[in-house]
């Protein structure tokens, strides 16, 4: 049972890592051009950058 639960929280905070990570590097205008080909607008960059510290 306790092998479970510290699986299942170990796996969930690499999830939110990565999520955070990823919400960090979508807020990077070079990684945007590259997955979207364009920029993407200001509000969205600054809530992933938001959300990206908030995970991390």
């Amino acid at each position: 049972m306790i092998g479970q639960v510290f699986w299942l929280t170990h796996a969930s905070l690499l999830l939110l890592a990565l999520a955070g990570f990823a919400c960090l590097a979508l807020a990077m205008i070079r990684h945007q051009e590259d997955l979207f080909g364009h920029a993407l607008n200001a509000p969205l960059t600054r809530g992933l950058r938001v959300a990206g510290w908030f995970f991390c």
